[in-house]
C-alpha cells in the first residue's frame, strides 16, 4: 500500500509537476518514505546481529537443598545465604531449594528491613509452590513485607486472608488475625 501511495500521490506529480514549482512537497514525501526505509532496514540489521551474539549459558543446578547451592546457610551466614538465593536466575533452581530455608530466608531479610527483597522471596514461594505445606509462612511474610509501604495495605490484608485460612498452627493464625486488626485499626484511624 505504501509503495502504491509513494507511486500514484508522490512520484508522479513529482516528475509530472516538476516545472511548475510545486514539486517540493511530493519530493520531501518521498524523501521521508526512502529515510524511514533505510532506517527500518538499518534497525532490522542491527537487532539481527545483535541477537546472534549468544551469551554462554550457565549449567543447570543440581542441588537438593539451599545448603548445598550456598554454604552460607550451613555456617549461619543467612546474609549470604540470602544473597545466594535471590541471585537464583529460574523456578527451577528455586525449586531445588527446601522450602523451610526459603522461608528462613524471606524472615532474615524482614529483620534486616529489606522488605521489598523479603517480599520477592515470598511471592515467589507463593506462586512457585502453592502445594508447599509453608504457603500460610510465605503469605504471613509477604504481608508483613508488605505493610512498610501504604499503598500495600490492601494487598497486606488479602495475603493475611490467606495466611489465615491456611494456617496450620494456633501460633501462626493468631498472628494473621493480629496483623488483621491491625491493618483495621490504621484504616479507621486515617477515616476520622
Amino acid at each position: 500500500m505504501l509503495g502504491f501511495y509513494l507511486l500514484i500521490d508522490n512520484l508522479l506529480p513529482f516528475l509530472f509537476t516538476a516545472g511548475s514549482g510545486s514539486g517540493v512537497a511530493h519530493g520531501a514525501h518521498i524523501g521521508g518514505f526512502l529515510g524511514g526505509l533505510g532506517v527500518a532496514w538499518g534497525s532490522d540489521q542491527y537487532y539481527q546481529r545483535k541477537s546472534r551474539v549468544r551469551r554462554p549459558e550457565k549449567p543447570p543446578a543440581k542441588f537438593n537443598s539451599l545448603a548445598q547451592i550456598c554454604p552460607a546457610v550451613r555456617s549461619g551466614d543467612l546474609a549470604g545465604a540470602s544473597d545466594c538465593y535471590l541471585h537464583l536466575e529460574n523456578r527451577q533452581q528455586r525449586a531445588q531449594v527446601d522450602s523451610g530455608n526459603v522461608i528462613l530466608i524471606g524472615n532474615y531479610l524482614l529483620e534486616q528491613g529489606r522488605h521489598r527483597a523479603a517480599l520477592q522471596v515470598f511471592r515467589r514461594f507463593v506462586a512457585e509452590r502453592q502445594n508447599d505445606e509453608r504457603i500460610d509462612q510465605a503469605y504471613l511474610g509477604a504481608g508483613k513485607a508488605m505493610l512498610r509501604q501504604p499503598r500495600y495495605l490492601t494487598s497486606a490484608y488479602h495475603y493475611f486472608l490467606s495466611a489465615l485460612d491456611l494456617a496450620h498452627s494456633e501460633t501462626l493464625a493468631a498472628e494473621a488475625r493480629r496483623q488483621l486488626r491491625m491493618i483495621e485499626q490504621q484504616q479507621t484511624q486515617a477515616e476520622d
